[in-house]
């Protein structure tokens, strides 16, 4: 346990931590920050590896990583970008 505490709010998430460069280097219980079609930051998720992570919209969901998009488990469709991946825990 880590005793992170952390905003409401996407956009003051945002503003913990520091980024991590590329997705590669992203590390369980890192956030990752999610765009909408107007590139703006809308949405985080938990990293579980380098391909997955987990999020909650109306309920908790898995999802993966593919060319920097995000794919829900279920449907496999692609509602957001990835963009910013932050650690919080180091």
């Amino acid at each position: 346990q880590h005793d992170i505490i952390l905003p409401r709010e996407v956009d003051d998430q945002f503003s913990i931590g520091r980024i991590v460069k590329n997705k590669e280097e992203a590390m369980f219980g890192d956030l990752i920050f999610m765009t909408n079609n107007d590139n703006q930051i809308c949405h985080v998720g938990i990293i579980i590896d380098a391909h997955k992570i987990i999020h909650a919209h109306s309920y908790v969901r898995f999802a993966f990583i593919e060319d920097d998009k995000i794919f829900n488990f279920d449907t496999k469709e692609s509602k957001y970008k990835s963009v910013y991946i932050r650690n919080v825990i180091d």
